[in-house]
């Protein structure tokens, strides 16, 4: 087993959080080789009911991927160094690599069924 992901996708009424990544258990070496299973759980606040997602929220959805796979594929020696448990460049580096699948428009197809509405006008966008 690589890892244990929960998730809380959906708003619903007091719902504090908006979206995030939590490491519950991170990845570390114990005794006899073998290694301590990550733990990571995702929270979002996606509307229910909806076809499809506002680029904004497909936008964040895949940044708070990138942190969750960055901490169930870490294999380190040491818990505090697990996953997105370091320096701020390098656990960024996942999310906003994910953030790419959703932005660049040949990625798309592979990931929607319907085209996403707002695509041409969402501020990452104006950048590129």
């Amino acid at each position: 087993m690589l890892g244990v992901l929960y998730m809380d996708p959906f708003e619903r009424p007091g719902k504090a959080v908006q979206s995030a990544q939590f490491t519950l258990q991170g990845s570390k070496a114990l005794e006899g080789g073998r290694q301590q299973v990550p733990k990571t759980t995702l929270v979002y606040a996606l509307p229910v009911g909806m076809p499809g997602l506002p680029m904004s929220f497909a936008v964040t959805f895949m940044h708070e991927i990138g942190h969750a796979v960055h901490s169930l594929l870490s294999a380190t020696s040491f818990q505090h160094l697990s996953g997105t448990r370091g320096a701020v460049d390098f656990v960024e580096f996942p999310s906003h690599l994910f953030e790419h699948y959703v932005l660049d428009r040949s990625g798309l197809p592979v990931q929607v069924r319907q085209p996403l509405q707002d695509w041409g006008t969402h501020p990452h966008r104006a950048a590129a």
